[in-house]
């Protein structure tokens, strides 16, 4: 809504703030979907670690294609930068890994 303008002025900052709201609760698709935010740098600075941690949770719940284009952001980073974007991944599967409706 916020991020394409659809029915709002375009606003990256806005779509960010519910996204990561959405995603925190572990809706998978939205997982995807803030990754992309993070990957281009819309609404937010780009980061490569961050996005990769989402793609991270968002495989874990069963995101196929996440699963897959995680590879492809592996590729993408630099050994240090690789080690701490996997422990970031690990960190957000423990905090937002479950789907909504089973989080405890």
């Amino acid at each position: 809504m916020y991020l394409n303008g659809q029915g709002v002025a375009p606003d990256p900052k806005e779509a960010r703030r519910w996204l990561t709201s959405a995603a925190e609760q572990g809706v998978a698709q939205v997982q995807y979907r803030l990754r992309q935010l993070y990957a281009n740098g819309q609404g937010v600075s780009k980061d490569m670690e961050i996005a990769y941690a989402w793609f991270g949770v968002a495989a874990h719940l069963g995101n196929t294609q996440a699963a897959t284009e995680k590879k492809t952001a592996a590729a993408a980073l630099s050994g240090d930068a690789l080690r701490k974007a996997e422990s970031l991944s690990a960190d957000y599967i423990e905090r937002y890994g479950e789907p909504p409706g089973e989080r405890k």
